[in-house]
């Protein structure tokens, strides 16, 4: 004759292949991802290069308009998407007044205040050329 099982163990057998259903599951999911540390946004403005700080340093130098219009757009040509274009294009604008021609300087004044509405030079570019 077999013998005889108690409830107790019964019931104890059960708890346990419950208890490793359990675990067999718990194991199968993916722990959390880690935490993701924030990342600062990209800056907007591209930065200047040391090369193109020294060609706005040579413009700013320059004393005769039509060497500084010259350089001014010879920046723009070497530095297409340089982070100081602007600064190159006020002095190109200030150039084009001091040679007395004011339409092409004021075509430039709006087309830089177009692409540069919040430039801190946009008031005094809209100053020189009466916009």
């Amino acid at each position: 004759m077999p013998p005889r099982s108690s409830p107790l163990l019964l019931v104890l057998a059960l708890v346990a292949l419950a208890a490793g259903g359990w675990l067999l599951l718990a194991s199968d999911q993916e722990p959390p991802p880690p935490p993701v540390a924030p990342v600062a946004a990209p800056d907007p403005t591209p930065q200047a290069s040391p090369e193109e700080s020294g060609n706005l340093a040579t413009i700013r130098a320059e004393t005769d308009p039509a060497r500084a219009l010259q350089l001014a757009n010879d920046g723009h040509y070497q530095f297409p998407q340089g982070g100081l274009y602007p600064d190159r294009e006020v002095i190109a604008i200030r150039s084009l007044l001091r040679l007395q021609r004011q339409d092409e300087a004021k075509g430039r004044a709006q087309r830089f205040l177009q692409r540069f509405p919040a430039h801190p030079q946009a008031p005094l570019v809209r100053r020189m050329a009466g916009l």
